[in-house]
């Protein structure tokens, strides 16, 4: 069922709907938004594989478009959007056309159980959707596509409908990244270039460089998904703000990666949003496999 944020630690509150209704939070003071000024820069490039049949997507020159999924180990209405998820990452016609991100929210693990990938940042990046909207409602699992429709993250339906009209869209802001080893002791260096189409008006972007994991399985102990095995993908390790220089994207930011996380299931991507209303302007996934191929001592790609 569809369930909102707890209003006090101990008392959340149910809500019904359809389909598997989320949780939800009633009226609350959000915090204020975190406004980091930034941009990224893109080219078209993304994983994807072959998956179960569904509608086709429309030819157009959208893409990739970013799906934000505001999810939680703790919630049991989590696992079927979770697994909408990476469906959608796996299908071959949304090939380098979608970018997911999987963040695990803080504020279900007093239920019993700690989501070893919760994060409070993520919690307060949910808020600031909810305040940007002009709204107080905060629930898992939400779908945020391009930061504009917002749908229940089981619900394929509304989600495909809102990914095939996204897709058909142009966005306002052309990006490209490229990735090398590093010469300052960091792991890798992601080069991020960007102009605007003039498609559309000009906004006042921010940018955020995003590193993903995926491939985990969880055998949760505790709480409402107890005695479960929970598989997540594209889970959000690591979100990097940068800017604009001079009305454009100009920037090479460094990346380092943690140890445990495993090369081969990363992914990296970028994105501009609006700082205002945080719908996005323009994005780009990284080619499977660049950040082990630019690890030190491989191969750089081509910049």
């Amino acid at each position: 069922m569809e369930r909102s944020a707890p209003v006090s630690p101990s008392t959340p509150l149910f809500s019904s709907f359809a389909p598997p209704p989320p949780r939800w939070l009633p009226a609350r003071v959000l915090p204020a938004m975190l406004l980091i000024g930034a941009v990224v820069g893109a080219t078209y490039f993304a994983r994807a594989e072959a998956t179960p049949a569904g509608p086709s997507v429309p030819p157009g020159q959208g893409g990739p478009v970013v799906l934000q999924l505001f999810t939680s180990q703790g919630c049991s209405s989590c696992p079927p959007a979770d697994r909408l998820l990476s469906r959608l990452g796996e299908r071959a016609e949304y090939q380098g056309r979608i970018l997911p991100l999987a963040f695990h929210v803080d504020y279900w693990n007093y239920i019993g159980w700690q989501d070893p990938f919760s994060d409070p940042a993520w919690s307060r990046r949910q808020e600031a959707f909810a305040a940007a909207a002009g709204s107080s409602r905060i629930y898992t699992p939400q779908l945020l596509i391009n930061g504009e429709v917002d749908c229940n993250g089981s619900d394929a339906s509304c989600v495909e409908r809102a990914l095939r009209q996204a897709l058909a869209r142009s966005y306002s802001w052309q990006l490209a990244l490229t990735v090398e080893a590093a010469s300052d002791g960091s792991d890798l260096a992601v080069h991020l270039v960007g102009e605007p189409t003039g498609a559309g008006p000009l906004a006042a972007p921010r940018g955020f460089l995003a590193v993903t994991e995926s491939g985990f399985r969880t055998a949760v102990g505790r709480g409402e998904n107890a005695r479960r095995t929970l598989e997540n993908d594209y889970v959000v390790r690591k979100l990097v703000p940068f800017g604009l220089r001079d009305g454009r994207v100009r920037e090479t930011v460094p990346l380092s990666l943690a140890a445990e996380w495993r090369r081969e299931q990363l992914h990296l991507a970028a994105w501009l949003e609006d700082a205002g209303s945080l719908h996005v302007l323009g994005a780009v996934v990284a080619p499977p496999g660049a950040l082990t191929a630019a690890s030190p001592g491989a191969a750089s790609p081509p910049r």
